[in-house]
């Protein structure tokens, strides 16, 4: 079964429903969230950043969940 790395745009409240879906699923890799206030994004447990640009390029993600 193929892992697909996912990223996250916005680590506010309906975020952590989103993240959470993702950590449940088998098949997916939470890889980064982004998240203009970072200690939010930093939350996640994953690679935080505060510019959506610099999160695509660093982590490459298959899946950007908005």
């Amino acid at each position: 079964m193929r892992q697909f790395r996912v990223a996250c745009l916005g680590a506010g409240y309906f975020a952590q429903f989103h993240l959470e879906a993702w950590r449940r699923a088998p098949q997916a890799e939470l890889v980064a969230v982004a998240d203009k206030n970072r200690e939010k994004a930093e939350e996640a447990g994953v690679g935080a950043f505060t510019s959506t640009t610099q999160m695509l390029a660093t982590t490459q993600p298959d899946i950007l969940d908005i």
